[in-house]
Formats: structure tokens, C-alpha cells, sequence
């Protein structure tokens, strides 16, 4: 298989994402169909989440249609006739999701089918549910135990839409940063069709995950799926050696650390340290970066408040970002660090 540009897999999830976030505003039913480890659920909860929906999601192939959606039948105070305790976030939720809808039971594809065709559990009225959502995994391709999808339940969903067997580009930029995702994309992609197939996008961010956090990262290869391991991890760790404005911006928790141990045998910290005394940045680029500055030594936190631009600047900046009482608190914390 021809290798997809980053480009291209940018261009391939965003119209997914556009779709998906149209579907929403106008209350319609999607039906996603993808192979496994493709990130189905990510785009799902992405998109609900941008607009603020409250989602409930459902494992499907495991799930029970009386415990875990149409609820415990009891009888009423009076006794002469039955409801149905459920969960509060199923009469709460605004968007159902079904991930892995073609291993369910019938009997979960019976009910999900009366939610959207009359958004009811059972016969009682689910009044704050707007539309379903469900994923599946194709049913026609070896090596998944599947079975299609009931002609009458896809026919209830408004868009079918195919989510492209690859990486997801912009979900490894948005983790990491570009050139980390630029490294494990093109790692991926020089695989074989063979090997990509069996080395799920899901197994590259667990192993990517494990290489940045210094965990055994070996293990995140499936049984029976021999990689060339090395390559990846010494890319990637090359990178983390490299400390850039970009990366801090995008990881500030992370420099703070670095910042805090005060190691002067690490190369990280002398990274750091030359990349923030070296040359001068915006105000607002300043702001944001500040926790990580104020853990530096003294001398190094005047060096840097002092040459990039006038401090009143940074504290406008500051107040625009973070508020007042944040600002006093950081003016303060600057002052006490560089008089100390």
C-alpha cells in the first residue's frame, strides 16, 4: 500500500471530525466503521466534548440490556405495576454511544434500535436524549469475530461513515509534539503492509507513550510481531534531548520538573536553560511559560525577566492570561526569587 502523506491523514480524520461535529448540532444518529485501534472512540468523545454534550458510552460487546440500559425491574410503591431503576446518567445523557455495536447481543441491538427510532428505554421516555452514536468494526475482513449489523438498526442511523485504517497525525501532534508525531508516523508507515496490519495506530501511541516516559516499551508489541524497535526509540529520545521554545509551550509541566531538579549534568536542564536565556520572547510567550521560569536559579530568572522586554509588559500579559489575584501572586514570587 502506498504511503498516505501526513497531509493527506490530517485532510482524512479532520473531514471525519467535520462530519461527526456537524451530525451533532443537528441531532443526527452516525454509525462509524473502522478497523480496531484506529482512534473511533477518541473523534466521539472529542467532538461531544467541543460542544459540551453529555455522553454515555457503552461497551457494547459486553453489555447486559436490563442492568446496564433498560434498568432492574421493580415494582412500584403501590405495587401494581413494574418500573425500571437505571443508572441517573442514562436519563441525564445527551448522547448515547455504542462502541463495538456488531458483537453485541440481539436483544442490545433490540433496545438500541427502539432509543433512536423513539428515543425510549422500554417505553419510558428518555427526555434529555438528542441523538445516538455507535462504532463497528468491519464484518466482511478476516480476522474479526463480527457479525453485519441488523439491516433494521443501520438503517436508523442518519451517516455511515469510514474511519481510514491509519495514523491519526494530529491526535500524536496534539499528545506529543510535531516531531514526535512526524517520527512515529513515518515509522508506521515504512512498516510493511504486513506489519502495519498487525501493529495497530493504537499499539504506536501505547509504545510512543512508554518510549517518552521511560517505561519498558518492548512490551507494547504484540505477541508475535517483530519491530524495528531501535530506530523508533533512538529518534524519539534524540528529540526529547532537544529542548525548544515550541516543546516548552506544549509541555509545561514537564520543564517545570526539569527545571526544579536543578541538574546540571543533565542535558535537558542545560538545554533549557540555553533556550530561555538565549533570546528574547513575546510578553504573552513569557506568561504562559512562568512556572517553569520561576523554578529556575535566581540569576537566571532576572537574566530572563529582564531582557525580554519591560516587566510591566509581562505583567499586562500576565493579568490577561491568569487574572489578578494570579498576578499577585506571581509578582510577587518573581520579586521574592530575584531579591532573594
Amino acid at each position: 500500500m502506498a504511503k498516505i502523506t501526513i497531509r493527506e491523514s490530517q485532510k482524512q480524520f479532520k473531514e471525519v471530525h467535520d462530519v461527526l461535529f456537524q451530525a451533532a448540532k443537528n441531532n443526527r444518529n452516525v454509525i462509524l466503521m473502522g478497523e480496531a485501534g484506529i482512534g473511533k472512540t477518541h473523534l466521539v468523545m472529542d467532538v461531544a466534548a467541543s460542544l459540551g454534550l453529555k455522553v454515555k458510552y457503552f461497551s457494547a460487546s459486553t453489555l447486559d440490556p436490563f442492568a446496564d440500559l433498560i434498568g432492574i425491574p421493580v415494582p412500584d410503591s403501590d405495587r401494581e405495576r413494574i418500573k425500571y431503576l437505571r443508572l441517573q446518567e442514562i436519563n441525564d445523557a445527551e448522547v448515547m454511544f455504542f462502541d463495538e455495536l456488531n458483537r453485541s447481543h440481539k436483544r442490545v441491538t433490540n433496545a438500541v434500535l427502539e432509543i433512536i427510532q423513539f428515543k425510549s428505554l422500554n417505553g419510558d421516555k428518555l427526555k434529555n436524549l438528542r441523538f445516538c452514536w455507535a462504532a463497528v468494526n468491519p464484518w466482511d475482513k478476516e480476522g474479526y469475530q463480527t457479525e453485519a449489523l441488523d439491516i433494521a438498526v443501520q438503517g436508523r442511523f442518519h451517516y455511515n461513515i469510514p474511519v481510514p485504517y491509519n495514523v491519526s497525525y494530529s491526535y500524536f501532534e496534539n499528545k506529543y509534539d510535531d516531531e514526535i508525531a512526524k517520527i512515529a508516523y513515518d515509522w508506521w508507515w515504512d512498516l510493511s503492509d504486513e506489519l502495519r496490519e498487525r501493529f495497530q495506530p493504537r499499539n504506536l501511541d501505547y509504545m510512543v507513550e512508554a518510549i517518552v516516559n521511560g517505561e519498558p516499551f518492548e512490551y507494547c508489541s504484540p505477541f508475535g510481531v517483530a519491530l524495528p524497535l531501535e530506530s523508533l526509540k533512538k529518534a524519539i529520545e534524540l528529540t526529547l534531548r532537544c529542548v525548544s521554545i515550541d516543546q516548552i509551550l506544549k509541555n509545561p509541566k514537564k520543564y517545570e520538573k526539569i527545571a526544579s531538579s536543578g541538574d546540571v549534568k543533565s542535558q535537558q536542564y542545560s538545554d533549557l536553560v540555553k533556550v530561555l536565556t538565549g533570546q528574547s520572547y513575546e510578553p504573552e510567550v513569557i506568561a504562559k511559560i512562568m512556572p517553569v521560569i520561576i523554578a529556575l536559579p535566581a540569576d537566571y530568572v532576572a537574566r530572563i525577566i529582564h531582557r525580554n522586554h519591560s516587566y510591566t509588559r509581562i505583567r499586562a500579559a500576565l493579568l490577561e492570561q491568569k487574572g489578578i489575584e494570579e498576578l499577585m501572586i506571581w509578582d510577587q514570587k518573581i520579586q521574592q526569587k530575584i531579591n532573594s
